[in-house]
């Protein structure tokens, strides 16, 4: 199992925060989180959780799929954020994982999306993986600054790739090499 204990800023006080690997028991948890995140109809493709059977897999027997990785932050009991590292799609593509990330409303610019990544990163050079790739939408700043300070670089664009209230938004992919 994968736990890390952090202090993180929350303002000026340090709160503790663990993160750790998903249980399954927090499935409809870490669903409420996404869809209060997604919900703010900016951050995310879509507005809500939507089941893929890699998801559902972490969900239901997270320790299954060693080449899966659902990473909660816990703060009180309360889950305040999720990272997942799920390999891309295709024999050619092996060497790859794509990541994903989000964290409370109420719990942003304290550094937890940063304990998160360091997890992540760390977990997916120990999985002997070799690059991590993840896409993030230009407006969201916030998230950029995290993927920028842990060594994500910027490899491309797609323009005009979404629309969030009838305006287009672009789409930024970054990478990671991790050997």
């Amino acid at each position: 199992m994968i736990t890390s204990s952090n202090s993180v800023r929350e303002n000026a006080p340090l709160l503790s925060l663990t993160i750790r690997q998903n249980t399954s028991a927090e499935a409809d948890a870490i669903k409420k989180l996404i869809n209060d995140v997604a919900s703010e109809g900016v951050w995310f493709v879509t507005e809500r959780y939507v089941p893929t059977t890699e998801w559902e897999n972490v969900f239901s027997h997270p320790t299954d799929f060693p080449n899966h990785l659902l990473l909660v932050a816990e703060y009180q009991k309360r889950i305040i954020g999720w990272c997942r590292v799920f390999p891309v799609f295709g024999d050619k593509s092996q060497h790859v994982v794509d990541l994903g990330i989000g964290v409370a409303e109420d719990r942003r610019d304290q550094d937890i999306g940063t304990a998160l990544m360091n997890v992540a990163i760390e977990w997916a050079k120990r999985q002997q993986f070799e690059k991590i790739t993840l896409s993030v939408s230009p407006i969201n700043a916030r998230a950029i600054h995290v993927f920028d300070k842990v060594g994500f670089v910027r490899t491309g664009v797609r323009y005009k790739q979404f629309k969030v209230r009838d305006e287009y938004v672009d789409e930024v992919l970054m990478e990671r090499f991790l050997i």
